[in-house]
């Protein structure tokens, strides 16, 4: 027994464990089974007394379980013989209808001429050209404050920034999806 190695000493005890284990569950089982068909048979048994002493059947539930097995057993003896064919439906003749007037079937939409395909990236889009009013208006579009007393413009990390994004094409329509997905959601609206 000295001479054994600890890992298959280990493995031998795991083995014989399993197979004690395994022949206890066998023998439990065995007795489970046993123990159902003698309940099986005691409750068979009664049942035939209480249907042999005159009574029919008992209880609503026993009648209910002779039923079932009534059931049960009559497929199984309707399947044992041949098969019959269904018998034969008789079927209205379709009378025909007097004249109706056709529809033509639809026609595939022609593409507008006025629509065109729509460009799939935003760099695509086409853009305006500026031109200036036909009539010059009194209209002022500069700033009515004097260049000398605007408040100075203060460079801060975040302006910068703000500019930079701003200089790009492709910032608006990324300030949008992140709006969207980042956003609060429409029902907050």
């Amino acid at each position: 027994m000295g001479n054994i190695p600890p890992p298959l000493l280990i493995f031998i005890v795991i083995v014989v464990l399993s197979a004690i284990i395994g022949g206890l569950a066998q023998v439990l089982r065995n007795q489970q089974q046993t123990e159902q068909t003698k309940a099986a048979n005691a409750r068979a048994a009664s049942r035939d007394a209480a249907n042999q002493s005159g009574r029919s059947g008992g209880s609503d539930i026993d009648r209910f379980l002779e039923e079932i097995d009534k059931l049960r057993k009559k497929p199984a003896a309707d399947m044992s013989g041949p098969a019959a064919p269904p018998p034969p439906v008789a079927r209205k003749v379709a009378t025909p209808v007097a004249d109706v007037p056709t529809v033509e079937p639809r026609r595939p939409r022609v593409a507008d001429p006025i629509r065109t395909a729509s460009p799939t990236r935003v760099e695509d889009l086409p853009v305006a050209p500026v031109v200036a009013p036909a009539n010059k208006s009194p209209i002022v579009t500069k700033s009515v404050v004097p260049p000398s007393n605007r408040a100075p413009l203060v460079q801060t990390e975040f302006g910068k920034q703000l500019m930079a994004l701003l200089a790009k094409r492709q910032s608006v329509p990324m300030a949008v999806v992140l709006h969207e997905v980042l956003g609060p959601p429409k029902c907050r609206h």
